[in-house]
């Protein structure tokens, strides 16, 4: 009648105290650990990438063999998942490409338990005068190639 419940990142601490709350109805006592180490029930941030739509499946895909112990039942159905995410990396066919990726994500699952909570909506603004927000490969926004101009010193130098 206990659980623990590891976070990854600090945000998800509100997600995590929700789920307590929901267990405490049921009588389970629930502990929130600001990490995943020997935690049952993990609450993490997974990167995305709108690029390369098969960043959140490796990163799970690796993150839960790294964390599992040779012998453990899980292992057939991660050794499935990355056979399905290396098909589905190689193959040029699109729809190929969204087949594996899709049976990737039921075994994930069905097969192991990994449910993705919700997917984030990234909003992010700026003024004019800021260029080239762009996201890199891991969906985070590359701020090291942020330009900034004064639009009156761009407007003086065409002479208006």
């Amino acid at each position: 009648r206990r659980i623990s419940i590891g976070t990854n990142h600090w945000a998800l601490e509100p997600v995590a105290k929700y789920f307590a709350d929901i267990l405490s109805r049921d009588y389970i006592r629930t502990t929130i650990q600001s990490d995943t180490k020997d935690a049952d029930l993990y609450l993490m941030m997974v990167p995305l990438s709108p690029k390369d739509k098969l960043v959140s499946l490796r990163y799970l895909q690796n993150f839960i063999t790294n964390d599992t112990t040779a012998g453990n039942p899980i292992n057939e159905a991660l050794t499935i998942i990355r056979d399905y995410l290396h098909t589905a990396e190689n193959t040029p066919d699109p729809e190929i490409q969204v087949h594996y990726r899709r049976l990737a994500e039921l075994s994930f699952r069905d097969d192991i338990g990994v449910y993705p909570l919700f997917r984030p909506t990234v909003f992010f603004t700026h003024y004019r005068t800021v260029m080239d927000v762009l996201p890199d490969s891991t969906g985070m926004f590359d701020l090291d190639r942020l330009m900034k101009f004064h639009i009156a010193d761009s407007l003086a130098e065409c002479g208006k």
